[in-house]
């Protein structure tokens, strides 16, 4: 079963929480991480509204004699309260878009040398404080797991997960799932670490895949994914379908009429 999540709205006001209660007890994070049994680094993280799993965030919680559930209830953050997204996101209701919430197993082509593919895991949940749908991405091989919010035009049939940090902008494009299908499909926008602080434009296909609850763990592979994998193919047929059934369209120029 997928791992649950807080969005980053619940654990930023959890932390304030907690971290008041803290300073009200004059406890120190290591005495609350041996009550919680978890090390000092993990309570900072939960104080410091970082850590997004819920089981680690409810033991810290119960160490200061506090109910997580509760916590969220009273404060409407529980995740049966619904909303509409702001404007300038969509304005989308949560209530449309509460199958899309659930763990997927993320798909392309590594960009330094397409014969691999990267798999990583995004996880989707509604974020009750931003009040719109928010991506968590994890398993990551390079350790670089973005977050960010879910952009849905009006009357459209794709979605936009924008990561805006610093500057720096990572743009990726899908549709939404049609029927039965449990596969978004689409392309993403970014930058390529060429060498050294080279940086160069890279647009490549990409895939969600959603997990199944019941999925058995070697049914899903995370890393960098090479021929040799078991789940390798499985995954290729979905990254070149995207381009050969026309999920997309690449534009390029065509070829001069030949001259006679």
């Amino acid at each position: 079963m997928a791992r649950r999540l807080l969005s980053e709205g619940q654990a930023k006001f959890i932390a304030n929480v907690l971290d008041q209660a803290k300073l009200a007890r004059d406890l120190s994070n290591e005495a609350i991480a041996d009550k919680a049994g978890y090390n000092e680094k993990t309570v900072r993280d939960v104080l410091k509204g970082h850590c997004l799993i819920y089981t680690t965030t409810s033991d810290v919680a119960r160490a200061l004699d506090f109910s997580l559930d509760e916590i969220l209830k009273q404060a409407g953050l529980s995740e049966e309260a619904d909303g509409s997204a702001p404007a300038h996101l969509g304005g989308y209701s949560r209530s449309n878009y509460v199958h899309l919430l659930g763990a997927y197993t993320t798909i392309r082509p590594v960009y330094g040398d397409t014969s691999y593919l990267r798999s990583y895991r995004t996880v989707l949940d509604w974020d009750v404080g931003g009040s719109c749908l928010h991506f968590t991405e994890l398993h990551r091989p390079d350790g670089e797991c973005q977050t960010g919010h879910v952009y849905i035009p009006p009357a459209s049939s794709f979605m936009y997960f924008l990561t805006v940090n610093k500057g720096w902008v990572r743009t990726v494009l899908v549709s939404q799932p049609i029927g039965h299908t449990s596969i978004l499909r689409g392309l993403i926008l970014s930058q390529y670490n060429v060498a050294g602080a080279n940086f160069a434009p890279v647009c490549s296909p990409i895939a969600y895949i959603k997990e199944q609850s019941d999925s058995k763990p070697d049914a899903v592979s995370y890393g960098e994914i090479g021929s040799t994998d078991p789940q390798y193919e499985r995954y290729a047929t979905v990254i070149r379908e995207i381009i050969s059934k026309a999920f997309v369209k690449v534009a390029l120029p065509g070829s001069h009429p030949a001259q006679t």
